[in-house]
């Protein structure tokens, strides 16, 4: 928190980036990669982020937050004041992905099942989509229903498994889709 009986410069030193918070708008900050070194090719680059850049959820009585802003995972691990080695870590990303906006990103460790049993694959849907939505860890996820571990692309209608492996005798279930109800 920010007085506001006055003007405060607040200066944040993180992974090259200085993060200045001016008091005429409390809510708002600017990123501004460090200058001092006038070989980096960035240098003077604004990036301008708010508090609005994220809100913060609990889902599956996980921590995490879910982003309203295009960034970086270096840019959302400052604006949390996270680690951005457990952000990728926890989240099964690599370092160079970009934040989606609208995706849960976790500040815990996900789970190695969900609270529900199954979940019928939407159009578009990834595996990592789903194990985000339900805090799920990729891998096991990727276990539960004997899917290949190169697997991107998910058939729409399928039935994953989310609380128990899919045993080796169950074939994979569909859910009819386009399905009106009026056939």
């Amino acid at each position: 928190r920010i007085p506001e009986d006055k003007p405060y410069a607040v200066i944040v030193p993180s992974h090259a980036a200085v993060v200045t918070l001016a008091q005429a708008d409390p809510r708002k900050s600017t990123v501004q990669e460090a200058a001092g070194d006038s070989e980096l090719p960035s240098a003077g680059h604004r990036i301008t982020l708010s508090e609005d850049a994220f809100r913060r959820i609990k889902l599956n009585d996980l921590q995490g937050v879910i982003t309203n802003q295009e960034m970086t995972v270096d840019e959302l691990a400052d604006l949390l004041n996270f680690d951005p080695t457990r952000l990728i870590s926890y989240n099964d990303i690599r370092p160079h992905d970009r934040i989606i906006i609208g995706q849960i990103y976790y500040t815990e460790a996900k789970r190695n099942k969900a609270r529900i049993y199954y979940h019928t694959v939407q159009e578009g849907e990834t595996a990592w989509m789903i194990a985000q939505n339900y805090g799920v860890k990729l891998s096991k996820l990727v276990k539960m229903n004997r899917l290949p571990s190169n697997s991107v692309d998910l058939e729409t209608g399928r039935i994953l498994w989310l609380k128990k492996k899919r045993p080796e005798n169950t074939p994979v279930e569909y859910w009819p889709t386009g399905n009106t109800g009026n056939n």
